[in-house]
């Protein structure tokens, strides 16, 4: 079949693209019901070598019609055509790229997206594995995981036990070097999916093969010198212990046991330490990057420069006043009509600057800054009285994708000094905070987020977000 064929198949689909052409041609195609996308895999008896590939082809359907999961393709249809030798096989398409086409683009996966990814991998297997008998899918693999940008996806369902047999008596189905060693025996569990899974993990993390990554033990090792912290990197070495017994037996006590690893927070990130007698609370998580800080919520010098214009305000009109009414110009009208205001101003003036200063000690904001691996941010500020009262909140959220800059700009002069903020500059939207800090704690926070937030992005993407932030 060709492109510009634009085939018709039992006059519900339309095939457009070709996706893959080996024993079985995949193709993404619309269906013409409701204009949706499609993916149509076709079986011709004429063009396999052996009966497996029958076997597969009719397992992998028989498995989708099970399944009912977000993240797993729904099946739609399956067509014979018994006068071709022809089998179809329909499921939703799945918009993105695997981990695989990321992988050739030169995408480099950091510790916070692993893991992230790791649990919702873990998410979709603890559903698999609940059947019983367990539906074991037996060739996890990069090719096979699909990012969408926010959540990923497990496709081609081939080689999975059948939903319907036990265990036992299957043949060999995976791809080398994300196969557990017992699948070469025949044999698959659900620590299997496991071991396939923390395989790929490790070939994200270190951009190599997982047959490069064997040792003389046969034990997937990760590169020393990779830059992850020593408790993902134990957690791996359990996921793909050679020994079947050495490994988590299921996917729940490997989340249950990442997601622990995941709540340990590390106060002070990278290589930047925090400034001495700082009170920010900094917390990072391999997920995560969270701050909270307390600020003043009132600036003196800005009050202050508000008092002047009010008082020189004032001034004007009072002095307006008394040109227009001359009969009061006297020693009784100027008291009453021009200095009297201007000791009533000063008055007011310097004690305004007294009550500052007193409810500044009582009245703070608190800011709060959530930045998520899975691609959402948080700033949230609250208004508090003596930190028992909250009086107002208000709470800005978005994608952190949408982030082109972390930038300090200026927020006010000071003594003819200029006073710093930190800036989450959005393009159209943009999200100040952190005026009251000193300096160090600006330059720190900056330092810190703009870290965070350039593993989260490709290089190209990283390179552009530093340049902007002026880092």
């Amino acid at each position: 079949m060709e492109k510009s064929q634009a085939l018709l198949l039992e006059e519900r689909y339309r095939l457009e693209s070709r996706l893959a052409h080996n024993q079985v041609e995949t193709w993404k195609a619309q269906c013409l019901k409701d204009n949706t996308w499609v993916v149509v895999k076709i079986l011709k008896l004429t063009e396999i070598s052996d009966w497996k590939t029958q076997e597969l082809f009719e397992r992998e359907a028989k498995a989708l019609k099970h399944l009912k999961h977000p993240a797993i393709p729904t099946y739609l249809d399956y067509l014979v055509d018994p006068a071709a030798g022809a089998y179809y096989l329909v499921h939703t398409w799945v918009e993105g790229q695997s981990l695989a086409q990321m992988l050739t683009a030169g995408q480099v996966f950091d510790e916070a997206f692993v893991v992230n990814l790791a649990e919702q991998i873990l998410a979709i297997l603890s559903y698999l594995h609940a059947f019983s008998p367990p539906i074991i899918h037996r060739d996890l693999k990069p090719s096979n995981l699909i990012w969408d940008g926010d959540r990923v996806h497990l496709i081609d369902f081939g080689g999975v036990l059948e939903v319907l047999t036990p265990q036992g008596g299957s043949t060999v189905t995976g791809t080398y070097g994300y196969m557990a060693p017992e699948q070469f025996a025949g044999k698959a569990l659900p620590a299997s999916d496991l071991y396939s899974l923390g395989a790929t993990l490790m070939h994200l993390l270190s951009g190599q093969l997982p047959s490069e990554l064997l040792n003389p033990q046969l034990q997937l090792a990760l590169p020393e010198k990779l830059p992850i912290s020593g408790r993902l990197r134990f957690w791996l070495e359990q996921l793909t212990a050679y020994q079947l017994a050495q490994r988590f037996q299921t996917a729940e006590s490997a989340l249950a046991q990442l997601q622990a690893l995941s709540s340990q927070s590390i106060l002070s990130v990278g290589s930047h330490p925090p400034p001495p007698e700082t009170e920010i609370q900094l917390e990072h998580r391999f997920t995560q990057l969270s701050l909270r800080f307390r600020e003043p919520y009132f600036s003196l010098a800005r009050l202050g420069i508000s008092a002047f214009v009010f008082l020189f305000s004032w001034m004007l009109v009072t002095g307006t006043v008394a040109s227009l009414f001359p009969t009061f110009n006297g020693t009784w009208g100027f008291t009453i009509f021009f200095a009297g205001p201007i000791y009533a101003t000063f008055g007011l003036f310097f004690g305004l600057g007294f009550a500052v200063k007193w409810l500044g000690q009582f009245l703070y904001t608190e800011t709060t800054l959530e930045l998520n691996a899975s691609g959402s941010f948080k700033l949230q500020k609250e208004l508090f009285f003596r930190g028992r009262s909250r009086y107002f909140q208000i709470s800005e959220t978005g994608s952190i994708r949408d982030i082109q800059a972390l930038q300090k700009v200026i927020a006010y002069y000071q003594n003819q000094e200029p006073i710093y903020k930190l800036r989450l500059d959005l393009g159209g939207l943009k999200y100040d905070f952190g005026s009251q800090l000193s300096d160090p704690e600006k330059k720190w926070l900056q330092a810190e987020i703009v870290d965070f937030l350039s593993r989260q992005f490709s290089s190209s993407q990283t390179q552009l977000f530093k340049a902007r932030s002026e880092v």
